[in-house]
């Protein structure tokens, strides 16, 4: 621009006076593209920022390559890595929900525990298994805080388990049971079909049973204290 402006006709007055001018207009031409469009509102491939001002947070699914928080970093690098490594065998995705991102620090520390734990067992299926296939590909979704934006990330499951390229076959967290939790394992088991395996603390009445209507088609509850609903038909 400023080579533009160097070359108008006139002096150092008419010059300073075209800069002005010109930086006025696309000052106002990013401005309305932000009062119209809007803020981006994607933080990574796959998540997006969701929840009213002031506490908004990203949200969504990612393989390892997006990081909801810090102490997360080393682990979710971790699964990104083994991802990477089975791309090209055979593989069925899983995911675990939980709220990655959780304010307390005693909160942090279970999250974080819990996403290593899956690790673990990805890494053990994977390698320890005599070579068996299909191979696990991990992946977080996070819902937010308290599970606040369940509905959109489960959506994001609901097409990824219809996608040849996610093979998204289960979902497993829910380490608490609240009308939100109990919400979302509805919308997965009996509007999308995809198994859920909650987690140890979940109480046996979220769970299905012989003397309770089934919580997801299929379903029964695998260990005490735990829930699992079964996906009654494959698509």
């Amino acid at each position: 621009m400023t080579s533009f402006i160097a070359r108008l006709p006139g002096g150092p007055l008419t010059k300073a006076a075209a800069l002005v001018v010109a930086l006025a207009v696309l000052g106002a031409t990013v401005w309305a593209g932000i009062v119209v469009l809007g803020p981006d509102p994607a933080c990574g491939k796959g998540i997006e920022e969701r929840g009213p001002e002031g506490s908004r947070e990203c949200t969504g699914v990612t393989d390892g390559s997006y990081v909801f928080a810090d102490n997360l970093r080393e682990v979710s690098a971790r699964i990104k890595t083994e991802n990477e490594r089975i791309k090209g065998e055979p593989h069925v995705s899983v995911a675990v929900m939980l709220p990655m991102a959780p304010t307390q620090a005693f909160e942090q520390q279970k999250t974080l525990h819990e996403v290593q734990g899956a690790y673990l067992a990805q890494y053990r299926a994977n390698h320890d298994s005599n070579s068996k296939k299909p191979a696990i590909r991990l992946l977080l979704a996070n819902p937010g805080r308290s599970h606040a934006h369940w509905r959109p990330v489960a959506e994001q499951l609901g097409a990824m388990s219809e996608s040849t390229t996610d093979n998204l076959r289960a979902v497993i967290g829910f380490d608490v049971s609240t009308a939100t939790t109990q919400a979302a394992i509805g919308y997965l088991t009996r509007e999308r079909g995809i198994p859920v395996v909650g987690g140890p603390h979940t109480p046996p009445a979220a769970g299905n049973s012989a003397q309770r209507a089934p919580a997801g088609p299929g379903g029964a509850r695998g260990v005490p204290q735990s829930r699992i609903h079964k996906r009654s038909s494959r698509r």
